[in-house]
């Protein structure tokens, strides 16, 4: 865990920018945490990763326990600099005009591996699909997200609630968001912490490599894979270069909060789009979002404490407060992530956390009415419908219930 970050945290919303410039990653605007920049106004959203998979295991310290010490920050060597691999240097150089620099940065920049098509490939052939092939047929919107809403999932957030409610009584004292918001929240995003990463790179590997992939040859990988892209150059030399600006912006903001924090990049498992911790902030929103729960004076996202008083504090600012209407309520989680069903499937999950039935239960069928007997023709010794035959016995089956 880390020592302490005066400033609060960014959700992935921030996300936005990068997922709907003009639009955003996982919201829509520029300050909004996400699972990732999904369900940006435009952009099509990702189902959060199926309940019980498990991609990296929580860190999460028991609340009532001391915390963990932090992950010592990387300790420059010697030479630093020159160990950067080529392609990072045009980041270092970047990072120094914006006064971000010195051996500290050096040595963060000397844990970069190679660069990865995949965050700018993976956003690229996003948007391509949407803007140039075929739309398929539009199919029927699910209402919740699948196979959540169940009442293992519901028990999982009440035992998790009864093992850290002094963490999320603190979060509704400081800012009326409902226990059960917070916790169906946290089920949604990461799994209550169970799945902190979509992809095996860790976010500063992927935002520095999006950042760093501003031209069409840049991802020969993803570009095979997108039919026609080659008569759509001039739409890539366009596109590219904003996004990647907006993966800089949060290299950066990801760098200051390591230097501050004094965490290791290591320590930062992420989403595809480098969301990270267990409310899944984007590495900006930190700073304007983010609040220390456990008055380390460190803001660690991957700590209960910290990750519910920085959502809670989020959407508090976003409009909510003690006593808003379902309607309004719907709205707050929207700006945390701009997709309808992420925010039904909160509300949904909130409700059951309570008490409440799980609104995907069929309603139970009334009992089916006996057909009146038939009565038999003439001749007809057996079934029905066969005058003049008598009827053969079947063998007995066991009825199916």
């Amino acid at each position: 865990m880390a020592r302490r970050l005066p400033a609060p945290l960014l959700p992935a919303c921030l996300l936005a920018g990068l997922l709907a410039l003009p639009g955003c990653m996982s919201g829509g605007t520029t300050a909004m945490p996400t699972a990732e920049p999904q369900g940006a106004p435009g952009t099509p959203q990702a189902a959060p990763a199926p309940a019980g998979s498990v991609h990296q295991p929580a860190q999460i310290p028991a609340l009532e326990s001391p915390a963990p010490a932090s992950a010592p920050a990387p300790v420059p060597a010697p030479g630093t600099a020159a160990k950067l691999r080529p392609y990072w240097e045009d980041l270092r150089q970047r990072l120094a005009r914006d006064g971000v620099s010195g051996p500290r940065v050096d040595a963060l920049l000397a844990t970069l591996g190679e660069r990865t098509q995949s965050p700018m490939g993976r956003k690229m052939k996003q948007l391509y699909t949407s803007k140039f092939l075929p739309k398929p047929k539009p199919s029927e919107v699910p209402t919740y997200y699948k196979g959540v809403l169940t009442d293992a999932n519901a028990q999982k957030c009440r035992d998790y609630l009864a093992a850290n409610r002094s963490a999320f009584d603190r979060a509704q004292a400081a800012y009326g968001v409902p226990c059960e918001i917070a916790v169906s929240l946290l089920f949604v995003e990461t799994r209550l912490g169970t799945v902190l990463g979509d992809v095996k790179e860790n976010a500063f590997q992927t935002l520095a490599s999006m950042a760093e992939s501003r031209r069409f040859e840049d991802i020969p990988e993803w570009t095979a894979r997108m039919p026609g892209c080659e008569a759509q150059r001039a739409w890539f030399d366009e596109t590219m270069p904003k996004r990647a600006d907006w993966a800089y912006n949060e290299t950066r903001a990801l760098v200051k909060y390591m230097l501050k924090s004094g965490l290791a990049p290591d320590r930062f498992p992420g989403s595809i789009y480098g969301a990270i911790g267990l409310c899944q902030f984007m590495p900006s929103n930190i700073e304007t979002y983010g609040a220390d729960g456990s008055d380390d004076g460190v803001i660690d996202l991957f700590d209960i404490r910290d990750a519910t008083m920085s959502l809670s504090r989020y959407l508090a600012r976003h409009g909510w407060k003690p006593g808003i209407s379902r309607a309004q309520q719907h709205k707050c989680l929207m700006a945390y992530n701009h997709a309808a069903i992420y925010a039904n499937t909160i509300l949904a999950l909130s409700d059951m956390v309570k008490g409440e039935p799980s609104p995907e239960k069929p309603a139970a069928k009334p009992a089916a009415k006996a057909a009146p007997a038939r009565a038999k023709q003439p001749g007809q010794a057996g079934k029905p419908g066969q005058p003049g035959k008598p009827g053969k016995p079947k063998a007995g089956k066991a009825k199916l219930i």
